[in-house]
């Protein structure tokens, strides 16, 4: 519920002891993944990396004491009136932490909701986010006839309540793009050289995300894609995408009446 970016008030505030006593708890030689993907010898590489990083101070990262968000429940809307051509809309809920085991089958239902919102002429994306705190599910979209949108959002909110209906067609279909995503399968017309650096850098993330969330050196996303069955993602479309517990943002002028169809309005302040 906070603007990251921060405020001019609570930048203002921020002493430079802040700035070192974060680094202090935070900047540890334990706390940090190191990477590296190309061309390289390892054996050259790592007195460099010793002598740069070596003295590099380990310690006990600080622990999470994030207050934990309320639960969401019922449909409610948070409206912002604003004059403006078309509408920003955000639909969402929370949803699971990046190192739990229903996170591949929620990435694979998140492409099964996309499939179905494209060819039913939706114009919503819906996104996972998960870090090592549980994150969200979002359908966003920017819809350019403001007096349709209470309709746009009901449909919207219609095809998260039939995601737990799932045919082995679509879930193939949805596994398939999530690998093709992961992969992010380069182009037969890239140059050699572009190639090779694309590989690189995948390379590079996917080791980055082991690293970052633990996941272990066996790690394998493409084989944990394909274990996942229909029984499992009705399962946990049904545990996190709850299309009867969502918060609905809007952006937009002269809505207030007919977003009343959709759930509680909230006028928020500008």
């Amino acid at each position: 519920g906070h603007n990251i970016t921060g405020t001019k008030e609570t930048l203002s505030k921020i002493s430079r002891f802040d700035l070192s006593d974060f680094y202090d708890r935070v900047y540890l030689a334990n706390n940090a993944s190191l990477v590296i993907a190309g061309d390289f010898s390892a054996e050259k590489i790592l007195p460099v990396l010793k002598k740069a990083f070596g003295g590099w101070k380990k310690g006990v990262p600080p622990p999470y004491t994030f207050v934990p968000p309320k639960a969401v429940e019922g449909v409610s809307v948070k409206l912002l009136e604003k004059e403006q051509p078309t509408v920003d809309v955000r639909i969402g809920g929370f949803a699971l932490k990046r190192t739990e085991s229903d996170y591949v089958a929620a990435k694979v239902l998140i492409n099964i909701l996309n499939d179905r919102l494209s060819r039913n002429g939706g114009k919503f994306k819906a996104t996972l986010t998960a870090r090592k705190l549980p994150g969200s599910f979002t359908l966003s979209a920017n819809l350019p006839t403001p007096n349709q949108t209470s309709q746009e959002i009901v449909a919207a909110i219609a095809e998260l309540k039939r995601l737990t209906d799932i045919n082995a067609g679509e879930l193939q279909a949805a596994k398939e793009r999530t690998l093709q995503e992961y992969s992010r399968i380069l182009s037969t017309e890239s140059k050699i050289e572009e190639a090779a650096k694309d590989s690189n850098i995948l390379i590079a993330d996917r080791l980055a995300e082991i690293e970052n969330y633990d996941l272990g050196s066996s790690y394998a996303f493409t084989t944990l894609v394909n274990r996942v069955s229909l029984e499992e993602v009705k399962r946990v479309a049904e545990k996190y995408f709850s299309a009867n517990n969502l918060i609905v943002v809007a952006v937009g002028s002269g809505l207030q009446e007919s977003l009343k169809t959709v759930g509680s309005v909230e006028l928020l302040d500008k």
